[in-house]
């Protein structure tokens, strides 16, 4: 097989893969706001407590690695990666629609919410895993950063807009059997394993895991680790820009429930074509520069907020904001992938993905408080505190190894290999 048809068929299978798990994840588009609107319209809850409802369903995040170490030692049948589509895949599909089958409320949400996050969690762990450890052996973390990205923000953008007209238009337990239908596909598409995925990509020295205890002790040592989890909290806190905004546009802007939706269907429809930007600068650009620049321009991409006064606004601004922050959002998943210690691509992976959704809640927390104590200034200072966790992030890029920044795209393994010695 040629190198072209090759790389081909590894960017359709994450692709697709990747397009459900963003789909049924709890705490993707499509699933968290029909779900903010139905606790906030149907169970009546303030910005505080749609926030904190947010933050104990994404409780499982917390534990992260776990997920990852799991998914590093154990294979389900045999079946390594393709098992934990299998089981977590139906797992995931049986919780939602155990969900649908049951009056809400905010307890069984929450309950139900929550345990299905676990099942998504693994079949997420599997994901990175098995993306991290192909984009090292095979030179490609760039490449399969730029493909996460466009698949998984398809379902980001479909999911914003039809999860505001879910909630406006469609009953609990329809929106329910949906997502238990996605994550049936997930489960199916374990069936699936694609030689140019494959192979003998299990065998490779880069994939090769030691004992357990031994394994985790190297994890935490490996001082690759940190800059990406680090930065991937920091780029995602965002006090202001979930609930908040999301009170701010349809109680103090009275615009209808569909309008926040919309304006995040055209928000990360801004970012597309960046990503294909990034794609197209990996091999004429170093890498430190793709980084470094792509976060320069990530630091005004909230400012509009403060001149925002109309929800039609909201929705022109949207586009441009989010073209601002795609290069350093593609340059942040290609650091995860070269940034993963030999046999542990599943723990770090999870560990980075954990950071990223997990500071959206917890900052949400603090920006609906601030929200709920001035409904107008709260909104601003929630912007305010983005912007500056957004500056942390440059220090923190002057802790990322030498070797991982000096990777190429298509490097060999020898010097994958040698960018996490300690």
């Amino acid at each position: 097989m040629n190198s072209q048809k090759q790389a081909s068929r590894i960017y359709a299978y994450f692709a697709g893969l990747v397009l459900l798990l963003t789909f049924i994840d709890p705490r993707g588009n499509l699933a968290d706001v029909a779900l903010s609107f139905m606790v906030k319209d149907r169970l009546h809850a303030s910005a505080t407590g749609v926030a904190q409802f947010r933050l104990l369903i994404s409780i499982p995040l917390f534990a992260s690695v776990l997920f990852g170490v799991v998914r590093d030692h154990w294979s389900p049948f045999g079946l390594r990666d393709r098992g934990y589509f299998l089981i977590f895949g139906a797992l995931s599909a049986a919780g939602y629609a155990g969900l649908g089958a049951l009056p809400p409320s905010y307890l069984g949400l929450t309950v139900g919410m929550f345990t299905t996050h676990v099942f998504v969690c693994f079949a997420f762990a599997a994901y990175g895993g098995i993306l991290a450890l192909v984009g090292q052996e095979k030179g490609m973390s760039g490449r399969l950063s730029v493909v996460s990205c466009l698949a998984s923000y398809a379902p980001i953008i479909l999911g914003s807009f039809f999860g505001g007209v879910f909630a406006e238009y469609l009953k609990p337990a329809t929106i329910f059997l949906i997502l238990a239908g996605l994550a049936g596909a997930v489960a199916l598409f374990s069936v699936i394993h694609p030689r140019a995925v494959f192979g003998q990509a299990y065998d490779q020295p880069l994939a090769r895991a030691g004992h357990l205890g031994a394994d985790i002790v190297r994890l935490f040592r490996s001082p690759s680790i940190y800059p990406p989890v680090i930065i991937v909290f920091l780029f995602n806190f965002s006090p202001g820009f979930n609930t908040p905004l999301q009170f701010y546009l349809t109680d103090h802007l009275h615009a209808p429930d569909r309008v926040y939706g919309e304006f995040f269907s055209i928000y990360f429809l801004g970012f597309v074509p960046f990503f294909f930007l990034y794609g197209w600068l990996l091999s004429r650009v170093r890498f430190a520069l793709l980084l470094w620049g792509g976060m320069a321009l990530s630091v005004p991409t909230l400012i509009p907020m403060f001149f925002l006064h109309s929800a039609q606004g909201f929705l022109i601004a949207a586009a441009p904001m989010g073209a601002t922050a795609a290069i350093a959002w593609a340059a942040i998943k290609d650091l995860a992938i070269r940034s993963c210690p030999p046999g542990l691509q599943g723990a770090l992976m999870s560990m980075v993905s954990g950071a990223g959704a997990l500071s959206y809640p917890i900052s949400d927390v603090l920006g609906a408080r601030l929200y709920d104590a001035s409904p107008r200034f709260g909104f601003y200072e929630g912007m305010g505190l983005s912007i500056l966790a957004t500056l942390m992030i440059f220090p923190v890029m002057l802790l990322i190894p030498r070797g991982v920044m000096a990777l190429r795209e298509g490097a060999p393994d020898t010097l994958a290999l040698g960018a996490f010695s300690t």
